[in-house]
């Protein structure tokens, strides 16, 4: 297995950004997962997101091949310095920042906002597709039709990556749901909010099924699918109807449904 993984890395080092192969091997060792679950974890994983902020800088600053990456390392370890850790954060005070660059940060209230955001998608609309064990795929044109569609080869890149980006998405929102120390607050905004709780309450099964969860396009589906699974989503069933599977968790939840087509008066 190791052997597997790292011939692929050494495939992937070929095209990938130094941010995208620090994340690769981050996700593909569990790294990150191993060392939190040493003797002083949340020490050992924040020097690691020391690290790949270290490498982000240095790729910001124009430099994108591993091999000026790791002579880099090497001037600095001659020289006795060290990869500066990321700065402490301010005590009472509201920090703004992005999932990635709260890794191995503990805060006491966490806001996770945003989470209809849509899925990055749009590297799988591209007209060629590489994908290391699956070769290339691309779209065929036929002129006698005049249409373009996918070949086989890319439909199965498409599903792998595609895969492949909702399980990156999943450990990121796992990454935000385990930064707060007291209380977690999430957000999620949506147009047809009945329409989406209906297609999830008609399909809810306890476990989740895996084709389900597989299908979700933004982080907030995945919280709404355990929020109506708790009998705490009182509000959110009253829309749509009660299931079988809610029951009560050992940990309540607060779920409560904002109308913004309401005018409120102050």
């Amino acid at each position: 297995n190791f052997l597997h993984v790292l011939n692929e890395l050494r495939v992937e080092r070929r095209w990938l950004n130094l941010h995208e192969l620090i994340d690769s091997i981050f996700r593909r060792t569990r790294m990150t997962a191993v060392f939190s679950a040493m003797e002083d974890g949340a020490t050992r994983e924040r020097n690691l997101m020391a690290f790949r902020s270290f490498v982000v800088n240095f790729e910001t600053g124009g430099s994108k091949a591993l091999p000026q990456l790791l002579e880099h390392i090497e001037e600095l370890k001659a020289s006795g310095s060290k990869i500066p850790l990321p700065k402490t954060m301010a005590e009472n005070a509201v920090t703004i920042m992005t999932i990635h660059s709260s890794k191995g940060l503990e805060f006491p209230v966490v806001f996770l906002c945003d989470l209809s955001r849509k899925f990055n998608m749009k590297d799988m609309q591209d007209a060629i597709l590489v994908d290391g064990e699956l070769s290339v795929g691309c779209n065929r044109i036929d002129h006698r039709r005049l249409i373009r569609y996918p070949t086989v080869a890319k439909q199965a890149i498409v599903r792998k990556k595609t895969a492949e980006a909702v399980s990156e998405e999943l450990r990121i929102l796992y990454v935000a749901m385990t930064r707060p120390k007291d209380r977690l607050i999430m957000t999620y905004y949506s147009k047809t909010l009945l329409t989406e709780l209906e297609n999830i309450n008609s399909q809810l099964t306890m476990p989740l099924s895996d084709d389900l969860c597989a299908s979700v396009r933004c982080p907030g589906k995945w919280i709404l699918m355990a929020a109506l699974c708790r009998t705490e989503a009182g509000e959110l069933l009253e829309q749509v109807g009660y299931n079988n599977v809610s029951r009560v968790w050992e940990y309540p939840w607060k779920i409560t449904v904002c109308d913004l087509s309401v005018e409120h008066t102050m």
